[in-house]
């Protein structure tokens, strides 16, 4: 039987692999647990992650344009090159995240 905490790391890995297709993913992934995830230059524009867990989450050169990260934790996450213009960040828990470069907000 599946265990729950096989999940999350199973999710995470998942995503990590979609991501590295370089196909456009607009999904649905609210909710979803996917702490530690490497999505670095993944295509998530318009994509859904409504409260999810991104804590740790590698989004370096991610494109994120137009995505809805409401309520998001991305605690740690590395955003540096993301392109974020018109993404709902609100409510989102940014601490400690890595932005060091202009985020195209």
């Amino acid at each position: 039987s599946i265990k729950k905490s096989d999940i999350q790391p199973a999710s995470a890995n998942a995503i990590t692999v979609l991501s590295r297709a370089k196909i456009q993913l607009t999904i649905n992934l609210n909710n979803i647990r996917i702490q530690g995830a490497d999505l670095s230059n993944g295509i998530f524009n318009n994509s859904q992650f409504v409260r999810a867990d991104l804590n740790n989450v590698n989004f370096q050169n991610a494109k994120l344009q137009s995505a809805n990260l409401k309520g998001a934790s991305l605690q740690s996450a590395n955003l540096n090159g993301a392109n974020l213009n018109g993404a709902n960040l609100r409510d989102s828990n940014l601490q400690d995240a890595k932005c060091s470069n202009d985020l195209s907000l």
